[in-house]
């Protein structure tokens, strides 16, 4: 069975049902390479649970699933253990199901160097399924974009990991399957993005970063990348924040499909997200203090926008139907919003605009001082220890 024609739940339900089988089989991990003392990290693999095991069930919260020892591609080392791969359920939105490096081995980033044995850069370019976490904090200063292969995941948690120079670059299918959480993209010193989504990829999910000034955007989704979240984000310091969608020349965008939920989009100018020609369903985010608008929709672009906080300054228009110089309008359909400071949001055609309940479940909140508080509190890089 291929895991990447299969989305959603049921893509998550697969791989918990071939991990389960696979708990007898030996695996292995591997590590970043020597650590920053010269001494080679441990490669011993954690022991294994007994094949009989029944399937992750509730740990006695009520909500969280632990998933089972990853690892079944991998072949040195420590698999990816359960507890720090249950991360993926918090998944919501078009990437909902996706898995990142769940079937690889752990890889230990080792030094913040730019590149070389146990650096971010070694852990990207490998082609194999990888969870990456960081055995130190810092700021890793990039010459050059990191350019990932498929298959992984950009683990943050209990570590401060800033990244300036260089972005992230996940481009041309059938690259897939990446996860970033927990990173700080502190400021960009090239014409560059921050994060790239170009050519085709999917199920992509950024999560939990923050985001400084950059060179070009904060998140470009372009060229038919399609199955993307970007949730509980923070961004700041910016004019062009988020595209979705290249160009008005750019019809192959049509079969774009990006949820934005519960980001924080402090003072920032612009293209939160600007949309071009795919589905967007952007809910429970806070906008405050915007420069030129917040949500825009252009070139027959679908905006599905729910329960969001829009704090108006001197700008109200929150949410706008055409923008820049796009020739066709975009269209949009708002609902439960909390529009504060004279906000204005826009409709257009709200009744041809694609349902997101057709894709996937979600449990929108309601806009309102407790969503807010939440997103302030929780929104961006958090300093909490990786399960």
């Amino acid at each position: 069975m291929n895991l990447s024609e299969i989305h959603g739940p049921v893509r998550v339900m697969v791989l918990l049902l071939t991990l389960a089988a696979s708990m007898g089989v030996a695996s292995c991990s591997r590590d970043g390479g020597e650590g920053e003392d010269g001494d080679a990290l441990d490669t011993e693999a954690d022991d294994r649970e007994d094949a009989s095991d029944p399937l992750p069930e509730d740990e006695g919260d009520g909500d969280a699933l632990v998933y089972p020892d990853a690892g079944v591609e991998c072949m040195s080392g420590e698999p990816t253990p359960g507890t720090t791969a249950a991360l993926l359920f918090d998944a919501r939105g078009f990437a909902e199901g996706v898995t990142g490096g769940a079937r690889g081995c752990l890889y230990h980033v080792t030094t913040l160097d730019d590149s070389g044995a146990g650096s971010l850069r070694e852990a990207l370019d490998s082609p194999e399924p990888l969870w990456i976490v960081f055995d130190l904090s810092g700021t890793i200063t990039l010459d050059s974009e990191l350019i990932t292969q498929s298959d992984k995941t950009i683990d943050g948690r209990g570590r401060r990991i800033e990244i300036v120079g260089g972005g992230l670059i996940i481009e041309d299918a059938p690259i897939g399957d990446i996860v970033v959480e927990n990173i700080i993209f502190r400021e960009g010193l090239d014409a560059g993005d921050a994060i790239t989504i170009y050519g085709g990829v999917s199920m992509i999910w950024v999560d939990h970063c923050t985001f400084g000034p950059w060179g070009d955007g904060q998140i470009d989704v372009t060229e038919a990348s399609t199955d993307v979240t970007v949730s509980w984000c923070l961004f700041r310091d910016h004019e062009l924040v988020m595209l979705i969608g290249a160009g008005p020349e750019s019809t192959g965008d049509t079969v774009i499909r990006v949820t934005v939920h519960h980001n924080w989009f402090d003072g920032t100018d612009e293209r939160h997200p600007r949309l071009r020609y795919g589905k967007a369903h952007v809910y429970n985010n806070l906008y405050v203090n915007w420069l030129y608008y917040g949500i825009g929709s252009s070139q027959l672009g679908q905006v599905a926008s729910e329960g969001n906080i829009f704090d108006a300054g001197d700008n109200k228009d929150a949410i706008i139907t055409r923008v820049g110089s796009d020739p066709e309008d975009g269209l949009v359909r708002s609902s439960g919003e909390w529009l504060l400071g004279g906000a204005v949001a826009l409709e257009n055609r709200p009744d041809e605009v694609f349902l997101p309940a057709d894709y996937y479940e979600s449990a929108v909140d309601t806009a309102d001082a407790a969503l807010r508080s939440a997103i302030e509190s929780q929104a961006g890089w958090r300093d909490i220890p990786r399960p």
